[in-house]
């Protein structure tokens, strides 16, 4: 249910429903649930870029870390994860072009090599078809992925990295409802960044220049290639063809050093799990001026005075970053009340557009009685504007809780 509702804020941006969603202790299937959601999310984003940043290497990043302890996941991780994907649209229309290929086309033979030859030639909506035909021609199983899959190694140094993730990310939880947003997801990266040739075998081996990657080469690109190369695939043989020519092409002549920085911020760690290094990383890509300009708001029902207070005792503890009592709008902190009778993911749209009013407080002569009716239009959910559009009975106490324009505040 989790899952389901994750994707569901996904696809809407309601940021704030993904993030309560990850924070309501995620444990057994419902964390799988949802790890699940945004790899399909990630698997059906709408991406141009570098290939290493695509949703779906970064979601099966994070997922192998919260793989790491399962019983206690990462929330920052998670957090990390919506954040990202929310910067995306998602493909909605993927099941139409099966519906259309269903109904007119399905009885006509088609072959594998006639997809191989069209995204060959850059026949991407002829190949777009054949693949859809040959999808459901196959009871919608995964061999069109595979196909793609070897397709997209003919260009490996584009594509390796990405399959990696893709392949992994599809293990997770294989289901064949499922295979379409793959097979989509390949493609579309087929189709953004083209394709090269088909190469011939070549004698070698990952286990062969291991030592040589490790000392001049890309670590990142033959751990990919590596890691597909030992994988048990239907289409391994296609697989090991194309790695093993681009295994044969990798620059091994990069004589430059890994340097290592004396005073990096990871070096003092205690705990070096994966986790909290990654964890580490994410939080120092922002500056210490990024992370001071956070808005910190106290949701609660809190007596008059908590938010002055609140900045007064974050002022004591970090002296070094500057508050709204001392320094107004300049300030490094921004802090906010949250108030009641809201809702929850709207607070700040009903900052600006709910004028209802929600209490009122009054001393002096007949206060009780006035009051007293108060309290009815407050229960009748009464506005500002209903209060200030009220003729004023003058002259009055009462006419004052109607002809007040400006908020004022006193300092006693």
């Amino acid at each position: 249910m989790a899952g389901q509702n994750l994707r569901s804020a996904l696809i809407n941006k309601d940021k704030q429903a993904c993030h309560d969603i990850i924070s309501s202790n995620l444990v057994g299937q419902s964390l799988i649930d949802v790890v699940h959601e945004m790899i399909l999310a990630s698997a059906s984003a709408i991406y141009s870029g570098k290939l290493i940043l695509h949703p779906i290497c970064v979601i099966n990043s994070i997922k192998n870390f919260i793989g790491d302890d399962r019983e206690n996941p990462s929330i920052p991780l998670m957090r990390f994860a919506i954040d990202y994907l929310s910067d995306f649209d998602f493909r909605n229309n993927d099941q139409d072009l099966l519906d259309k290929v269903a109904k007119n086309s399905l009885s006509e033979t088609v072959f594998v090599g006639e997809l191989e030859d069209a995204c060959q030639k850059s026949n991407w909506e002829i190949a777009e078809k054949i693949m859809s035909k040959i999808f459901l021609a196959s009871d919608r199983s995964r061999a069109t992925l595979d196909t793609l899959t070897e397709l997209a190694l003919q260009s490996a140094p584009k594509h390796a990295i990405f399959i990696y993730h893709l392949l992994r990310s599809y293990q997770f939880q294989e289901s064949k409802n499922e295979n379409w947003t793959f097979i989509k997801c390949v493609f579309e990266q087929i189709r953004s960044s083209g394709l090269e040739n088909v190469h011939a075998a070549k004698d070698i081996t990952p286990d062969a220049i291991r030592q040589n990657v490790i000392q001049n080469g890309d670590i990142v690109y033959y751990s990919a290639i590596e890691n597909i190369w030992n994988g048990e695939y239907v289409r391994s043989r296609g697989y090991k063809r194309e790695l093993s020519y681009w295994l044969s092409n990798m620059d091994l002549n990069d004589n430059s050093k890994i340097e290592l920085i004396d005073d990096h911020f990871l070096k003092d760690l205690e705990d070096l799990s994966f986790t909290i290094l990654a964890q580490t990383i994410i939080n120092k890509e922002r500056t210490q001026k990024e992370k001071a300009l956070d808005l910190v708001i106290l949701e609660s029902t809190s007596p008059v005075g908590t938010t002055e207070k609140m900045a007064e005792w974050m002022s004591e503890v970090r002296p070094d970053l500057s508050f709204p009592q001392t320094h107004c709008e300049a300030s490094d902190i921004r802090i906010a009340y949250c108030p009641e009778r809201v809702l929850p993911g709207n607070i700040v749209k009903e900052l600006v557009k709910n004028d209802r009013i929600i209490g009122a407080h009054m001393l002096g002569e007949e206060a009780p009685e006035i009051i007293q009716m108060i309290g009815v239009a407050i229960n009748a959910k009464a506005t500002f504007r209903n209060f200030i559009d009220t003729m004023a009975i003058h002259p009055t106490v009462a006419e004052e809780f109607v002809t007040f324009k400006e908020p004022t505040r006193k300092n006693y």
